[in-house]
């Protein structure tokens, strides 16, 4: 458009508005002439100006007064409202009272304020204090049945939205993005439930449509290489999905941030401190959940970032739910990079905070999965790849990046796990663990994370290397002498020495005497308060110490030990109890010699038993008998009773002393773990045959059944009746008769 047509423009709209102006003051004063009508008159100069004024307002022409007629009627009927108001208003106005109030002093001097005071009118009754009360009530019930119709309104909504989504994601972009929106920005006055609603909703629907790889940023991708309409399709709606995942987890950092800057303050009211935690607490849990099942998605690290101090610094319950996450990423992981970036994460905060964490999170790692690390890595020569690098040509080394970039992304796509990449991040995992572990043992301050490491120790100790042995040994010994550690925790330090000893220093003939002597002063510490995972640990032990080892020990400590555990049977509940005898039903098959401890009347040496001797060599186990195994004999319990006689009948195949098919099949552990849950019931169903026998088909024959109902012969008999030989030979007379 030019700037003549512009101008004319302009000028068009100035006319008219002059021409509109112009009939407006005309149809006033028409409006003016009927209300006052004509009569004598005497000002003549008056009379000129009305001539005048008509003579002016017959000049404009036909079109704009039809241009304004419109115009003409909204003036009037704007004019006769204002007089309809005005007519109606009063005339005379009320008196008001004014009520003067303290003056107030300020920087420019005081002033002074009044108060209109309100009168109650005639008309109206006074409203007691029980009405109003009744008043308000009404008020809030409806204000609630309110808000709980908009609430389920927009449940409704989310979810026909989450719906929308999963069934067609490629689809249905805008609906994320309005969900985005909505936990953004709130649209109901119940803003804790509505924050709850869509903060799942979304961790529902992000967890059914992220996919399980990483995907390119817009800054990663190349924009100069040109695509199908397909591949641009498939594109933008990555990069879409990329924006909606990275805002909902700023929101949630949000909530997380502002419940922990809320519970920090004094003087915030206890109902906002309570709000925000709801809300944040369910922020954690979305934020728990991406991280232990999304985590090859974007953004894994930003997440591991934010819970890992959480774990820490929280309470008890935001502290377990980020445990519980890390666990079960360690267990899902067999890649190992996030595992391994985890452990980095947390290690790192460990080290700031100088082992003051809590002990759950240092438990997390024995859920590692590390089956493929070793404990030596192979150093590579780098002088040879160097020499190669230097003797390529700036091309030829370009070619090879881009090679190597290449071969990366095949991978990713295929998701195909190379054994390489496995044993480096498994070993890299192992390696920062086991500096932990090593720091905090040597420490010796933080008691509390002693056990753990223990543990830890324990569950890896088949990978440590051969030369932190006398190292371990002696700071483990000095620490179980000193009396720091618990009953457990000495026996995950015994048993962490054990499995290094089976395993790589087994050829080099070590008798670690201490050690056995503090397994041995250890087992009378077993009661029947005792943790099932004490047991379990105690019978681990036992195999490692006699079973694994009865060749290279001597004879009287085997002997000393199964005595000790004969012993302490007597004081354990009942899972713990069967455990014992089973490892002890072991021990004594596959040792020969070990039924000497049955027989009363010849015994091997001289002396006489001391049970209170630390040492099991010298204590002269082999003077003494199993003689608690009389008292298991009379037990309550059925499974301990066949126990004892099996095991004073020296463990025979034959007899009455035979123990069950499902009895005998069971190792120690199997044996502890099933009847840890069982054994308070005091049943032995598991142990009946449910296989019903083959159906056979026998011909009856009457007459001998007739015989035996005429003479009221006793065909069943009891236990009792089984014990009598006499009673037998009579119905066995009455039989042939």
């Amino acid at each position: 458009m030019s700037v003549k047509k512009r101008v004319l423009a302009k000028e068009k709209k100035h006319n008219k508005f002059k021409k509109s102006k112009a009939l407006n003051k005309r149809s006033k004063s028409s409006v003016y002439i009927k209300k006052h009508p004509k009569g004598p008159s005497f000002n003549k100069p008056g009379k000129k100006h009305a001539a005048v004024k008509q003579q002016h307002d017959e000049k404009p022409t036909e079109e704009a007064v039809s241009d304004s007629e419109e115009d003409n009627e909204m003036s009037e009927a704007c004019s006769d409202d204002f007089e309809e108001e005005y007519e109606k208003a009063p005339r005379i106005k009320k008196s008001v009272q004014v009520r003067n109030l303290l003056p107030v002093k300020n920087k420019k001097g005081l002033v002074y304020r009044s108060e209109v005071v309100k009168e109650e009118s005639e008309d109206e009754s006074p409203v007691f204090g029980s009405e109003k009360k009744e008043v308000k009530k009404k008020d809030l019930i409806q204000s609630y049945a309110i808000q709980q119709k908009v609430f389920k309104d927009l449940k409704r909504k989310v979810a026909l939205l989450c719906t929308s989504i999963i069934e067609d994601p490629d689809n249905n972009m805008i609906a994320l993005k309005e969900l985005v929106s909505m936990l953004q920005n709130q649209t109901t006055q119940m803003v804790i439930s509505e924050k709850k609603v869509l903060c799942l909703s979304l961790l529902h629907v992000f967890a059914d449509v992220l996919p399980g790889y990483r995907i390119r940023t817009q800054e990663e991708t190349d924009t100069k290489v040109k695509l199908k309409k397909e591949t641009k399709k498939l594109l933008g709606y990555e990069q879409t999905l990329l924006k909606c995942y990275k805002k909902y987890l700023d929101l949630l950092y949000d909530l997380v941030r502002d419940m922990k800057h809320k519970m920090s303050l004094t003087n915030v009211s206890s109902t906002k401190q309570r709000a925000s935690y709801e809300v944040g607490l369910i922020a954690v849990r979305c934020l728990c959940e991406l991280l232990s099942t999304r985590f090859s998605f974007n953004y894994f690290k930003n997440i591991a970032n934010k819970l890992v101090p959480l774990a820490i610094d929280c309470d008890e319950n935001i502290s377990s739910m980020c445990c519980k996450a890390f666990e079960k990423l360690f267990r899902a992981d067999k890649l190992g990079e996030a595992a391994f970036n985890l452990v980095k994460q947390i290690i790192d905060v460990i080290k700031e905070r100088k082992f003051n964490v809590p002990v759950c999170l240092l438990r997390t790692f024995l859920c590692l999965n590390l089956r493929e690390a070793k404990p030596e890595i192979e150093k590579v020569d780098m002088s040879k790849g160097r020499k190669e690098w230097r003797a390529m040509s700036r091309t030829q080394r370009k070619d090879k990046k881009k090679i190597k970039g290449l071969e990366a992304e095949l991978r990713e796509a295929q998701a195909y796990e190379s054994v390489d990449t496995v044993k480096k991040f498994h070993t890299a995992t192992l390696n920062k663990i086991f500096w932990v572990f090593f720091h905090i043992l040597k420490d010796g301050k933080k008691i509390s994370l002693i056990g753990p490491a223990l543990e830890g120790l324990s569950k890896f100790a088949y990978l440590i290397n051969l030369e932190f042995f006398d190292d371990l040994n002696v700071v483990v010994c000095s620490m179980m002498e000193s009396g720091k550690l618990s009953d457990v925790d000495k026996l995950h330090g015994v048993y962490t020495l054990f499995t290094i000893l089976a395993g790589q220093a087994e050829s080099l003939h070590i008798d670690p005497h201490k050690i056995y002597c503090h397994m041995y002063q250890g087992l009378l510490n077993l009661s029947h308060s005792t943790d099932v995972q004490h047991f379990d640990l105690t019978l681990k032990c036992l195999e490692f110490n006699i079973l694994r080892k009865k060749k290279k020990i001597s004879f009287s400590r085997i002997l000393a030990f199964i005595k000790r555990v004969c012993s302490v049977s007597l004081q354990t509940p009942v899972h713990g109890t069967l455990g014992l005898l089973c490892s002890v039903r072991n021990i004594m098959m596959n040792v020969k010699g070990a039924d000497i401890l049955l027989d009363s009347e010849n015994s091997i040496g001289s002396g006489i038993f001391l049970p209170e001797m630390e040492d099991p060599e010298h204590c002269n186990a082999q003077s003494t008998t199993l003689w608690e195994l009389h008292l298991l004999k009379t037990h309550y319990h059925p499974a301990i009773k066949l126990y004892a006689q099996h095991l004073l009948h020296n463990c025979s195949n034959q007899g009455r002393s035979l123990l069950p098919d499902k009895l005998a099949k069971l190792t120690p552990i199997e044996t502890l773990n099933r009847f840890s849950e069982i054994a308070v019931e005091n049943k032995m169903d598991f142990l009946e045959n449910t296989e019903e026998p083959p159906k056979k088909k026998f011909k009856v024959d009457n007459s001998t059944v007739n015989s035996f109902i005429e003479d009221d012969v006793e065909l069943e008999l009891d236990a009792s009746t089984l014990q009598n030989v006499d009673i037998l030979q009579a119905v066995a007379s009455q039989t042939s008769q």
